[in-house]
């Protein structure tokens, strides 16, 4: 009887995570025992990858990793890094999917990436494509899984090397084609389906993070781009090169066959008949399999080398398996010896591996944030880092003025639902508040704080007419307004499962007479928590929340609505989820200089440039 190991994969609800899983589950090696996500904690597997809903597996925190064997990380670039020593308190053998070992020195990191908190560990780490580390592969307990471009371009040219047809000082330019897959769970705008179908889009025409490991490798120096295609999975290289001594077909086939012959997961097509003459993604999709071809053009002394692979299989998940099955000393084609996908099911394929719910994996904390600690953007960042691959949700603050146009608000945020990101609408209503009161005939009264500020002041009656307005009227009609817009909007106020609390301040301290004195019956607050589990809840659900004030003040031993201000409350949410903020309002922004427009202030990237701003800012814009 063939041993079992037990694995767990760190990062389970991306693409590469489900990739991962379901090469696992049908591995006679290996038994699952945990699969982490910090966005699904305690959800099904089948949730996110409905491929999978026959495994009897929950998502568990990554906070609480469980002791296996093989442990396999499906975690963005900077993560494993920080947390490889965790990961080896928990497994005896790491396999890594993301950039984090794949480069053999701190200077290469330094020089492609941010650098590397580890570099101790970069020695041990071997490169996960047998055809080309299979020696070095035998009793590694670090193994990196290669990238999906660089493996493509490596497995294309490494013949002609092998063969000694190239040097390294000939000219070489790889021209990559890649699925949208390749962006990851999260995507962004461009990948969005309305952005993506039908392009081909260099994306980076230059200085791509996979040329460092095709120069480490092949230790050549070439012209390297990647196209974004209409395509979900797979990754194409043609490779340009001009060798500087003739070459015949013959001597290809033979470097081709001496460098492939005995490879189970890398077939040779170049020419033939048929429609698939050259290697093609579409061709092995679903699978490890690796195709590689060429052709001469004579006339320009120029040699074309081609290779197809499936960027989630042959560029990750099944490059890893394959990988580690050498390392353990099992059969190396354990778990991956299986057929692609059929021509004609193999859209409806592709999308049982690739769901909505993984589309809109982001960052979000499952539990309350208190907002007297906010996080700094580096802390947002490492949740982020945290969320699977998945971009980070958007808090739109739709401002209560009239010059800010909600149904033009409504249109864009619809396109961005559409794109797969997951929004949290937080909307004001002063001026509706205002016209309100002045139909009612209530004199609203206005304080003056010590600081300079003017503002209403919320006595009872006020507050009645605030709450009929805010979380009655305006959240009703705006929710209305993105559902007509095709958005499963759900509206919400901060008292709605406690979602915006704080202690409720009975007293402001105001300016009258030019004397400080203490104002007595206010009915506002301060936001300390947001209920960032109930916004996470609703969002996995699909809903877009539209939230808007009252908050739930805390007043000795009772709890009452109370008011909030609404950029304070949008930069509380923004903050418990780790989230973009975008905030619409009917002023241009901050300017140096009051009465001059020509010195607006665009943007603050440091702490002394956030400084100038609020030098500069008068009145309620120091708030925003």
């Amino acid at each position: 009887m063939s041993e079992t190991y037990t694995a767990s994969v760190v990062g389970g609800t991306g693409f590469t995570g489900g990739e991962l899983l379901r090469l696992l589950a049908g591995h006679p090696n290996f038994e699952i025992k945990q699969a982490t996500s910090r966005s699904k904690a305690n959800k099904t597997v089948g949730y996110s990858h409905p491929n999978l809903r026959e495994l009897d597996l929950r998502f568990s925190s990554p906070d609480e990793l469980e002791s296996v064997d093989v442990l396999f990380a499906a975690t963005p670039h900077g993560v494993s890094m920080e947390q490889i020593d965790e990961f080896y308190e928990h497994a005896d053998t790491v396999v890594d999917l993301s950039a984090d070992f794949r480069l053999n020195t701190a200077e290469q990191y330094e020089e492609w990436y941010d650098g590397h908190s580890a570099p101790e560990y970069l020695d041990k780490s071997v490169y996960a494509l047998p055809e080309l580390t299979r020696e070095e592969l035998p009793g590694s307990d670090l193994i990196a899984s290669g990238g999906c471009n660089a493996a493509s371009t490596i497995l294309g040219l490494k013949p002609l090397f092998d063969a000694d047809i190239l040097s390294g000082d000939e000219q070489i330019v790889a021209d990559v084609k890649v699925g949208s897959s390749e962006g990851g769970a999260g995507g962004g705008d461009a990948s969005s389906h309305p952005e993506r179908s039908g392009v081909v889009r260099p994306y980076a025409p230059t200085g791509h993070r996979h040329e460092a490991e095709i120069e480490q490798f092949l230790g050549v120096s070439l012209s390297f781009t990647v196209h974004a295609v209409d395509m979900t999975r797979g990754s194409s290289a043609t490779c340009h090169v001009f060798p500087g001594e003739p070459v015949s077909k013959g001597d290809l086939w033979s470097a081709y066959r001496e460098s492939y012959e005995e490879e189970p997961f890398v077939r040779l097509v170049a020419g033939g008949g048929g429609v698939y003459r050259y290697p093609e993604p579409k061709a092995v999709a679903g699978t490890n399999m690796a195709e590689v071809g060429f052709e001469l053009d004579p006339g320009n002394k120029r040699l074309v080398a081609f290779s197809a692979i499936d960027n989630m299989m042959k560029g990750s998940a099944g490059q890893a398996i394959h990988g580690t099955n050498i390392a353990l000393g099992l059969d190396e084609t354990a778990g991956l010896d299986f057929q692609g996908f059929t021509r004609s099911a193999r859209r409806n394929t592709e999308w049982l591996h690739m769901t909505e719910h993984d589309s809109q994996t982001h960052a979000r904390r499952r539990q309350h944030h208190t907002a007297d600690h906010p996080q700094t953007h580096a802390d947002i960042q490492q949740r982020r880092l945290r969320a699977d691959g998945g971009q980070p949700p958007v808090v739109v603050k739709i401002g209560g003025a009239n010059a800010v146009d909600p149904e033009g608000a409504v249109d864009d945020i619809a396109a961005l639902v559409e794109s797969g990101r997951e929004v949290v609408v937080v909307h004001g209503g002063s001026t509706a508040v205002d016209d309100t009161l002045e139909r009612m005939d209530i004199e609203p009264t206005y304080v003056e704080t010590p600081g300079g500020v003017t503002g209403r002041f919320t006595d009872a009656e006020t507050m009645e007419v605030f709450a009929m307005v805010m979380a009655g009227k305006l959240n009703t009609e705006l929710t209305t307004l993105f559902r007509n817009a095709g958005v499963d909007a759900l509206g919400l106020s901060g008292v709605d499962g406690g979602l915006l609390t704080g202690p409720r301040k009975s007293a402001v301290r105001v300016l009258e007479d030019g004397k400080k004195k203490i104002k007595r019956g206010d009915h506002s607050g301060k936001i300390t928590d947001v209920n960032s589990d109930l916004l996470a809840s609703v969002l996995d659900d699909g809903y877009t929340p539209v939230v808007s004030v009252p908050m739930l003040g805390e007043d000795d031993d009772e709890v009452l609505p109370v008011n909030a201000d609404a950029d304070r409350s949008a930069a509380a949410v923004a903050g418990a989820l780790g989230a973009e903020l975008v905030v619409l309002t009917d002023v241009e922004g901050i300017y140096a200089d009051p009465d001059d427009p020509n010195t607006l202030i665009d943007s603050a990237a440091t702490p002394e440039e956030l400084e100038s701003v609020k030098d500069a800012a008068e009145g309620f814009m120091r708030r925003k």
